[in-house]
């Protein structure tokens, strides 16, 4: 059955180009735009798909995908500090054939037995540089978002396509998974960064056996998906690989991604700056409450010295008192002090103590003199 193929531009319904791919006129298209951050590196998913409506063919292919798994503790600690901390994307390592299983099976919506492996004649296969140039650009994105640049240990990029065999409901089915992968073991600590070069090359090297990696970043640049059931394989193979062939990317998707990685990383400056901003204010709080402090605790210094002196001061005026009235007790005088101010002893059998108008004192045992008397010799009692 010979087929009459028609380019097709898939435009979502927010009116976004995605992507443009030759298919037969009478297949169904449509395509899906998901503003949805799935990695740091990913800032939006996108789908294209194509139905027979008679034949039950059905073709799908999604855009880019990267995962990483953190084996550096240091860098996982790091990362949930980073601003606009991206958590969908990070899940532990799938091999290549792992990831196309599990997802033609989700696919499917069944266990799926692999039949054939194939190379598929898609735009990264046909041009490797572009597959290479492309895992550099999200290399270069995520140290732009981790900010540290990364020593790329091994890389790997090519193009995969399974076919599986299943069955729906008693009727055997084919499923095709193919993939544009991409990954790369990067080691980000100051050794590796000293000592080793950049190595990107198409190596294809296991991932992770036996040396140190701090990150593996993998995922798909594209992936590709078509179910039929099999008494339609003749017209769905061909089907199929054409329109994987002439799928490629709209070139404004490309100019989006740039642009909300760059307003992300706006984003992400303006933020730092005003929490540096924040920072500095509670830097110079800090620096006020500090001073506030030091002056709190001169100014209770001087007042606990003040309190310190005040108390001596009161003891050693107590224990003057306490001295002089010892010493007194010793002699076996008391003190008297006369109206001239002088103080004088006068011994303690004297009852009575009295001064003249000349500052003469005198000691009398036994009753007071008589005030009358007192008053016409000038005399006058002293007290102690």
């Amino acid at each position: 059955m010979t087929q009459t193929y028609n380019k097709y531009q898939y435009i979502s319904k927010e009116g976004i180009k995605i992507a443009s791919a030759n298919m037969p006129s009478d297949y169904e298209p449509d395509a899906v735009y998901d503003q949805y951050w799935q990695s740091e590196m990913v800032p939006f998913l996108c789908k294209v798909s194509a139905r027979a409506p008679h034949h039950g063919i059905y073709m799908s292919s999604y855009s880019k995908e990267l995962f990483h798994e953190l084996k550096n503790l240091a860098l996982k600690g790091m990362k949930h500090f980073t601003a606009y901390d991206t958590k969908n994307g990070y899940q532990k390592y799938m091999e290549i054939e792992d990831y196309l299983q599990k997802e033609a099976e989700r696919f499917a919506g069944g266990k799926l037995i692999v039949n054939a492996k194939a190379t598929p004649p898609t735009y990264f296969s046909k041009n490797p540089q572009a597959a290479a140039n492309e895992l550099r650009r999200d290399i270069d994105n995520y140290a732009t978002f981790i900010g540290v640049t990364p020593v790329i240990l091994n890389s790997r990029y090519g193009s995969i396509l399974y076919k599986y065999a299943g069955k729906i409901e008693k009727r055997d089915i084919t499923v095709l998974a193919g993939m544009d992968y991409e990954g790369a073991e990067l080691d980000f600590t100051p050794s590796a960064l000293d000592k080793l070069s950049d190595k990107m090359s198409k190596g294809n090297q296991p991932f992770g056996k036996g040396k140190h990696v701090d990150d593996i970043m993998y995922g798909q640049a594209r992936s590709y998906f078509c179910i039929y059931y099999n008494e339609y394989e003749e017209e769905a193979l061909p089907v199929f690989m054409t329109w994987i062939s002439t799928l490629i990317p709209d070139p404004s998707l490309y100019q989006l991604e740039a642009d909300l990685l760059s307003r992300k990383m706006g984003n992400m400056a303006q933020e730092a700056a005003q929490y540096q901003q924040i920072a500095l204010q509670k830097q110079m709080e800090l620096q006020y409450n500090r001073q506030r402090l030091n002056q709190t605790l001169a100014q209770n210094s001087a007042a606990m010295s003040d309190m310190i002196m005040d108390s001596w001061n009161q003891k050693m005026a107590s224990d003057s008192r306490i001295s002089e009235a010892r010493s007194q007790a010793t002699m076996g005088v008391n003190t008297y002090t006369t109206s001239y101010g002088n103080n004088v002893d006068v011994s303690v059998t004297a009852d009575h103590v009295y001064q003249n108008q000349y500052g003469d004192v005198y000691g009398v045992s036994g009753n007071a003199l008589d005030q009358s008397d007192l008053n016409s010799l000038n005399w006058k009692e002293l007290k102690k």
